[in-house]
């Protein structure tokens, strides 16, 4: 037994001594840095898209139309500034598809961190670990299946992020009266609000 762990204690030192000799860790003063404000600007995007989706979510529900127009809402109140950001980006080809790819890519990204550093649990038991050479297959096969359950999640999760450029972007529309008034394609709607619709909607959205 002391023989196993003076060998793994050696392997360790040997491992720590080829990372001091390599390029990365003398050049630490120079990434650190930067890795510190990165880390910093993906949490303020973090908390930026939590606000968006929480102001979306209570906007629903104080606007609430009917079980019908499920994607449909009252006047605005609340701003929403991811909706508005990708919205206004939508003038700029091809602006708005980049910055919509970079939050779906962040999102996915981010999932599969998560699903690194935490593993596969089934309740309190942890299933499977993922750690560079000794993943298991089964726990391969278990990510991609939740893989799929998270890209089927945004497809929902987006309507609730960007309502308003996931339905119409861009997009305007004429209304010809008596003079030619060019408007903004909205899903905002103007309908009296029934608090049992509103009860109905919470219990659906939580």
């Amino acid at each position: 037994e002391l023989e196993q762990k003076e060998a793994v204690l050696s392997r360790n030192e040997e491992s720590i001594k080829i990372v001091r000799r390599s390029l990365f860790f003398k050049c630490r003063f120079i990434y650190r840095p930067v890795q510190i404000i990165l880390g910093v600007l993906l949490f303020l995007f973090a908390l930026l898209i939590f606000i968006s989706l929480l102001l979306s979510n209570i906007n629903k529900c104080i606007h609430f139309v009917s079980i019908k127009h499920i994607f449909a809402q009252g006047n605005k109140t609340l701003p929403n500034p991811i909706d508005i950001i990708i919205t206004w980006t939508g003038k700029f080809y091809p602006v708005s598809y980049i910055v919509l790819s970079l939050l779906l890519i962040y999102i996915i990204v981010t999932s599969l961190f998560g699903l690194q550093q935490l593993g596969i649990w089934y309740f309190w038991v942890r299933m499977y670990r993922f750690s560079r050479g000794r993943t298991k297959p089964q726990a391969i096969l278990m990510l991609s299946s939740l893989m799929m359950f998270i890209v089927v999640a945004i497809n929902a999760f987006v309507y609730l992020l960007i309502p308003q450029y996931s339905i119409y972007g861009d997009q305007y529309y004429a209304s010809v009266n008596a003079t030619v008034i060019v408007q903004p394609c909205t899903q905002y709607v103007t309908t009296g609000i029934t608090s049992i619709y509103l009860i109905l909607f919470l219990i659906y959205l939580f």
